[in-house]
């Protein structure tokens, strides 16, 4: 777990502090059992929801922190073309958390989609 949690944040200029967030809060929690792990990884190698995603009417954002290590930021433009009615925003200096490494960014375009929607 620890080592997925510093995959979140690797390459940010915060991504210590950041880590120890996220883990503080994570680790707050109970731990899941590994079977429900094993199976969250599952969904994550197996479904694809591009396509489906296609017939989402309401707009939606897509995040993402341009030093990504789990999710590249060479998505974006096939995504843009895939969904046109979405909008992407990619985080300078974020990794794949960036609510965590930039909270007041990450709260302020959520607010901008939401007086917009």
């Amino acid at each position: 777990v620890e080592r997925f949690l510093a995959l979140q944040t690797m390459g940010t200029e915060t991504a210590r502090q950041d880590a120890r967030a996220l883990k503080k809060t994570v680790l707050a929690l109970p731990m899941p059992e590994v079977d429900v792990l094993n199976g969250g990884l599952e969904i994550l190698k197996t479904v694809d929801l591009r396509l489906p995603l296609q017939n989402v009417s309401m707009p939606f954002l897509r995040l993402y922190g341009y030093l990504d290590g789990l999710v590249p930021r060479k998505v974006v433009p096939m995504l843009d073309k895939l969904w046109p009615h979405s909008e992407s925003y990619i985080f300078a200096k974020a990794a794949h958390a960036p609510f965590i490494s930039h909270p007041v960014e990450f709260h302020h375009l959520l607010v901008a989609l939401k007086q917009r929607v």
